[in-house]
């Protein structure tokens, strides 16, 4: 009993590896992110008057507002939200981590975790009645971080490494286009979807992949 309080209490117990809060901030995303789906009253834009959650038709910003688009009380709220930060913390994570393992605490290292970790901490508030401004700030404020993240990646010998990684970030930004050009409009909940989904693949791969190397 004396030796497991001597561990627990002890200075030299290490911080689990940012790849592990990574992946387990992330699986409480998706969690929540289901959880949400099912206790979500209803409605989208396009069927107001649904009465649940729609996977073709609602985004995940719908499940935020306190009340349904049917009108009825929204209890997926707390959930989305728990959902959000999880995220959101899981993609700072992510920044710390490849600033310090990619950038060699250079310069660039500083301007990702100050521009990356300022675009997330926009985006955790989208939940508010703010929700449209803080986008519009986490997405200008994302610009620097991605362009950063870009060029690490394009450094890298690994074509295949290249190729995926343009490809997500093409989508990404395909994504916010046609959403702000409202172009294939009622296809933009699935596209988010797809999108958020790539993100999570394209972060876990990256990260994974790198600690396999050690």
């Amino acid at each position: 009993m004396q030796t497991l309080l001597k561990r627990l209490f002890s200075h030299n117990i290490k911080p689990p590896p940012l790849s592990k809060i990574i992946l387990v901030c992330f699986s409480i995303f998706i969690a929540f992110y289901i959880i949400a789906t099912f206790k979500y009253a209803g409605g989208s834009l396009s069927t107001p008057t649904a009465s649940n959650f729609l996977w073709t038709e609602n985004y995940f910003c719908d499940m935020m507002n306190s009340t349904s688009i049917n009108g009825k009380k929204n209890l997926s709220r707390p959930f989305s939200i728990v959902a959000l930060i999880s995220l959101c913390i899981g993609i700072t994570t992510f920044f710390i981590w490849f600033s310090n393992e990619k950038m060699r605490q250079n310069n660039y290292s500083k301007t990702l975790k100050i521009t990356g970790n300022l675009s997330i901490f926009f985006t955790s508030l989208i939940f508010t009645t703010w929700h449209d401004q803080f986008i519009i700030l986490a997405i200008i404020s994302g610009i620097i971080p991605s362009v950063i993240i870009l060029y690490a990646i394009l450094k890298n010998i690994n074509i295949y490494d290249i190729a995926f990684t343009l490809f997500v970030f093409t989508f990404l930004i395909g994504y916010i286009l046609i959403y702000y050009l409202n172009i294939f409009e009622t296809a933009h909940p699935i596209i988010q979807k797809c999108a958020v989904l790539l993100g999570l693949i394209w972060i876990i791969k990256t990260n994974f992949k790198a600690e396999d190397r050690r």
